[in-house]
């Protein structure tokens, strides 16, 4: 649910004119003219469940944009100014129950900190584990989607200098085709890095040979359909008009004459 707004930190922005015009036309980054291609990433929508997720894409692409817009040097003032601005009006009623110390000074990192705590939370170290543990891949996924949610879901896990050993683990135990996992056992040693090399070169190497064969297959299919059609056209070519059954058929081999034996 979405918190009510706290009216003790209603001051921390003020709405007079004057405190307005305390940011001058200079301090305005160049990404908010007209024609600037630096565009803010788009308003945060607030919803009751997957929130973490999002507000982790949002601040990835706000981490680009202040530094594409050059808000690097500007005033805290500015980057706070351009921060809120970018979030929308779905985010305020948050923002207005978080309690910070000085309201008339706030920091941008402060700010950022107060969201993360709101949307994330303390991580669970177990728990993130525990999801990472449980992924494998799947029939029909490729493996660079594979790899890539193991690397999302490791970066919530603490891993550390582990990281790239428990990936490549996990990438061993995941993989749907019992054949790649036992060439990546024979490999020694297995780096993260070699590991992902095999799995791509192998699943190239089977996209190859899916092809090669359907083209094969195609070719044998069209082979024997000539071979036929072509026994076919012989045969009509022995077929004569038959005067007595009124027929077509091979000489010797008229059904009236048959019968009457």
């Amino acid at each position: 649910m979405v918190p009510k707004p706290n009216k003790r930190n209603k001051s921390r922005f003020k709405d007079d004119e004057d405190d307005f015009q305390q940011v001058s036309s200079k301090d305005i980054p160049a990404s908010f003219n007209s024609d600037s291609n630096v565009k803010p990433p788009k308003h945060l929508i607030v919803s009751n469940t997957g929130m973490a997720s999002e507000w982790k894409k949002w601040k990835q692409q706000w981490k680009w944009y202040y530094t594409a817009s050059g808000l690097e040097g500007k005033s805290n003032t500015v980057q706070v100014a351009s921060f809120m601005s970018s979030l929308g009006p779905d985010i305020l009623d948050i923002y207005n129950s978080f309690e910070f110390s000085n309201v008339d000074d706030i920091e941008l990192t402060c700010i950022i900190n107060k969201f993360d705590e709101f949307f994330i939370g303390k991580s669970n170290e177990v728990f993130e584990r525990y999801l990472f543990n449980k992924i494998v891949q799947e029939d029909y996924q490729p493996f660079d989607n594979f790899h890539t949610k193991l690397v999302n879901q490791a970066q919530q896990c603490n891993f550390e200098l582990l990281k790239d050993s428990l990936i490549r683990d996990r990438i061993v135990v995941g993989v749907v085709d019992s054949q790649l996992r036992e060439k990546l056992l024979s490999e020694d040693p297995l780096t993260l890095e070699r590991c992902i090399k095999i799995c791509r070169a192998h699943e190239q190497s089977k996209k190859q040979l899916s092809q090669m064969t359907h083209e094969t297959d195609s070719k044998s299919v069209a082979v024997v359909k000539d071979e036929f059609s072509e026994a076919k056209d012989q045969n009509l070519e022995h077929l004569f008009e038959c005067s007595r059954c009124g027929y077509r058929h091979i000489k010797g081999k008229c059904p009236a004459f048959l019968s009457d034996l």
